[in-house]
């Protein structure tokens, strides 16, 4: 990821630089929706579902595939497709999940989605709270395909990312009173954490103790897997008790 990581690193200076929507080349743009397609899919819980969910799907074929290798089996090779398999790649189901993992971070039509949203940075007025953020920093509608569609990342102690499909989305938060905005993101931020939250100071401690991981929402390979009907590795997640979050 260092390499998109660093794309993505040139184009949060022009976040934080307030450059007009306008003035965005198409590379700087795409590279950030790039990042926040991966924020959404890097975690090691989702890479630990899209592992499972990639066993599921791989396991699903395996009939077939052994019934497929054993029409063309030679003397020489081993009796099942899987020691064939095991001899030629130990760690062929890994490699193939990693790959479905790229694949699913370069996705182009969600990266189009983010791109053609309408993007603006937001400052945090001095006498609020600083901004939180966590091992899930954005969040997000549940599609971004509704009227109203937006997402929310803090990209600093006093910047907030937003984008959002609509105008009058943004013009909402534009007059929406910024301390109590930042005051909702913050708990947002913390409620939907899995393992850590991260802070300027320990000042917000007492906070983040009291909201942490109380209300964890679906991630997006979780929710790919549940829609596929394959089994949610995460005890924690709502996906689990079939709930939509």
């Amino acid at each position: 990821m260092a390499k998109q990581d660093d794309k993505a690193a040139k184009a949060l200076q022009l976040l934080e630089s307030a450059l007009p929507d306008a003035e965005w080349s198409f590379e700087a743009r795409n590279d950030w929706s790039r990042f926040l397609l991966t924020q959404m899919l890097r975690s090691p819980e989702d890479i630990a579902q899209l592992k499972s969910s990639v066993g599921e799907a791989w396991r699903s074929e395996m009939d077939d595939l052994q019934k497929s290798y054993a029409t063309r089996r030679s003397e020489s090779d081993p009796e099942t497709f899987s020691d064939f398999l095991e001899r030629q790649h130990p760690a062929h189901k890994d490699e193939f999940a990693f790959d479905v993992a790229r694949k699913l971070m370069s996705h182009s039509k969600l990266c189009d989605e983010f791109s053609k949203m309408h993007w603006l940075v937001l400052d945090s007025p001095a006498e609020a709270y600083p901004l939180l953020t966590s091992d899930r920093p954005i969040w997000m509608t549940p599609t971004i395909s509704e009227e109203d569609a937006f997402l929310v990342m803090p990209i600093s102690p006093r910047k907030l990312f937003t984008a959002v499909v609509n105008k009058p989305t943004q013009s909402k938060l534009i007059t929406h009173r910024r301390s109590n905005l930042v005051k909702a993101v913050n708990k947002l931020v913390v409620q939907h954490a899995v393992k850590f939250v991260y802070g300027q100071s320990d000042e917000m401690l007492p906070f983040v103790q009291r909201h942490m991981a109380t209300r964890r929402h679906s991630s997006l390979i979780e929710r790919l897997a549940a829609s596929r009907g394959h089994e949610i590795v995460a005890q924690n997640s709502p996906q689990t008790n079939n709930k939509t979050a």
